[in-house]
């Protein structure tokens, strides 16, 4: 899958915390600069904007990142939550902040490079109003499905042949309502799409029945 400022994921949490703490340190020395030219005050906290609900792997990351940051940093940093139209509503907030180095967000594939050929009237320019400063992880885009009614994809397909389905993903345009798309027609089935704010409430919707099935990342 695409969560954003990425770095490699693996089932080594040695790794991941390796792999994260050295995003956060050249997150740091990107503030660092900044404070060097006068622009970040060291006494005022830093925000790390998520454009998504919590409960999924961004939060994990979100936590570690701003964990490492206020131990490096000896200032807070804390995560803001910011979630609505596929991380758009975050991500403008971020592009409309100071330029201070003191606002920073964890944006995604979905946020950066899909959003603006699905939404015409988007307010924010990818590539000119962002500096990237690392990536955070990069994740794999699964499949999941009721264990009742779609332990495998043979049977989501088969479900899918008798019944119109329904998945969930974080909004219209994000990776994971493109790949079930993808996977619908190379089916031919059909499905109703339900977008949300959060992984974490798909996943609750899968697990509880109210969603067939869902791509997300493990």
């Amino acid at each position: 899958m695409d969560q954003g400022c990425a770095s490699k994921a693996t089932p080594s949490f040695e790794l991941i915390m390796t792999h994260t703490r050295r995003a956060a340190l050249t997150a740091l020395a990107g503030i660092s600069w900044a404070a060097s030219q006068g622009t970040l005050a060291a006494s005022q906290p830093i925000r790390l904007v998520i454009p998504y609900g919590g409960g999924g792997m961004g939060t994990i990351f979100a936590n570690l990142v701003t964990e490492i940051l206020t131990v490096e940093l000896g200032t807070s940093v804390y995560a803001d939550y910011k979630p609505g139209a596929n991380g758009a509503v975050g991500t403008e907030l971020v592009a409309r902040s100071a330029p201070d180095g003191r606002t920073l967000v964890m944006v995604t594939t979905s946020a950066l490079s899909i959003n603006p050929a699905f939404m015409p009237a988007l307010r924010y320019d990818p590539l000119q109003d962002f500096a990237p400063v690392g990536m955070v992880w990069l994740a794999r885009n699964v499949l999941y499905g009721n264990p009742q009614t779609a332990p495998t994809l043979a049977a989501l397909v088969k479900l899918g042949k008798s019944r119109l389905l329904n998945y969930g993903s974080l909004g219209v345009g994000s990776l994971a309502h493109l790949t079930a798309e993808m996977l619908l027609r190379k089916a031919g089935i059909e499905a109703v799409h339900v977008p949300y704010k959060g992984q974490g409430q798909v996943m609750a919707e899968v697990a509880g029945g109210r969603l067939d099935f869902a791509f997300t990342d493990p």
